[in-house]
């Protein structure tokens, strides 16, 4: 306590480390009752179980960097906390106690960086009206939407004016978006920065009757227009049938897409054509039983001659939990084109490569599945095949070693 007394005198102290392990009420309590003392202090990071953040805060004017550390059992900012108006990062990583935002947020007019951690946990982080005030963010790795009812929970136009978002935004509560217009308010598509987006929608039965049926999650999902310029794009939990590829085909950038838990998907997308896909990880589509041509982006089969490459730089592909699916079948490598010249119609061989660049194959819990198609097992670059309970696959991969 006296060394702590000692540095009062630093007036012009820039960062504070506050780290305390173990609780110790009268120490916490004259740690926090010290920052009056440091009116010009640029970074604070609390590392010390508190479960307030003191009213003292407010007066930190020159703030730019909180951190809040798991440490801490803060479970919400006071609304005095807005008045930090030259706040440039909140990091919190106290993510599985932290349980709301300030309704002032849209007051830190100078924030750029709003990091939450333990993402587990983070998508149950209250957020407020007001979001769309802060033009000037460039991180917001989550954006928690409000219950529809919620007059005061955050609802997706809130995104409309942050167009200088950068890296993976992840969008919770996408089951809370009831209308097309609401969905196009985001202007997803002007965010030209970002590099990933995830969507992740909780659906249960009875939320989806209350909105008007699948259909709704297929309008919103089409309305998005999701920026040009994504490399990962992953839905969790999409409630819809289908899946237009209209805003999904531009996009000639994009290396990693999952399709996780979309119940109701009947069919894969078209997807045989992204140039850049390098990973693609497909799981819980309980309903798809065939898998064919259309996956591969084949839907002509006259015109197979304008697809001499399909997947091409696809390095890693899993699927999981497709408990329906039965039969995966597609084109092979070569195929015919009927072409008219002088002499007649002549019959030309082509060639079509199909995910020449595959090093990788996991298909674990499609129980159903009864065999894999001859351009896979053949594929010149594959270096690992994981079948994992997929007894029939798993009883002929076994038969056919035994036979060899």
């Amino acid at each position: 306590m006296q060394f702590l007394e000692s540095i009062y005198r630093a007036k012009n102290l820039r960062t504070l480390f506050l780290l305390l392990r173990e609780r110790d009420y009268e120490l916490e309590m004259l740690l926090l009752n010290s920052f009056h003392h440091f009116k010009f202090l640029r970074t604070l990071i609390l590392d010390c179980p508190i479960k307030n953040l003191p009213d003292v805060v407010k007066n930190l004017i020159h703030l730019r960097c909180l951190l809040i550390s798991e440490n801490v059992r803060i479970v919400e900012l006071p609304e005095t906390f807005c008045n930090l108006c030259n706040l440039q990062n909140l990091n919190i990583e106290n993510g599985h106690c932290f349980k709301k935002l300030p309704q002032g947020m849209g007051k830190l007019i100078n924030l750029r960086h709003l990091i939450f951690h333990h993402v587990y946990y983070s998508g149950n982080v209250v957020f407020p009206k007001g979001i769309g005030k802060l033009i000037g963010l460039r991180t917001l790795r989550e954006f928690n939407l409000g219950d529809k009812d919620d007059r005061e929970g955050c609802k997706l136009g809130e995104l409309k004016k942050l167009n200088k978002l950068r890296g993976t935004l992840k969008i919770n509560g996408m089951e809370n978006v009831v209308t097309v217009d609401e969905a196009q308010n985001a202007q997803l598509k002007e965010k030209i920065h970002l590099r990933g987006l995830e969507l992740l929608f909780e659906t249960s039965a009875f939320l989806i009757e209350q909105k008007g049926g699948m259909e709704n999650d297929v309008k919103v999902l089409n309305a998005l227009e999701p920026p040009p310029n994504l490399q990962y794009f992953k839905t969790r939990a999409y409630w819809g049938n289908t899946i237009y590829t209209n805003w999904m085909m531009s996009w000639t950038t994009l290396k990693k897409l999952q399709l996780i838990g979309s119940e109701n998907l009947e069919h894969l997308p078209s997807l045989g054509q992204l140039p850049f896909l390098e990973v693609l990880v497909i799981a819980g589509l309980l309903k798809v039983k065939k898998v064919g041509d259309e996956f591969q982006g084949i839907e002509d089969s006259k015109n197979k001659k304008d697809y001499d490459i399909i997947f091409p730089n696809l390095n890693s592909l899993q699927f999981g939990h497709l408990y329906s699916w039965e039969e995966w079948i597609g084109m092979g490598g070569t195929g015919e084109e009927e072409e008219e010249n002088d002499n007649g119609i002549v019959t030309n061989p082509i060639i079509i490569k199909i995910m020449p660049r595959l090093q990788s194959l996991k298909i674990e819990d499609c129980y159903k599945l009864k065999s894999l198609p001859d351009y896979l097992l053949t594929a010149p670059s594959l270096k690992e095949l994981k079948i994992c309970r997929s007894q029939v696959l798993e009883e002929r991969f076994q038969r056919g070693t035994r036979e060899n």
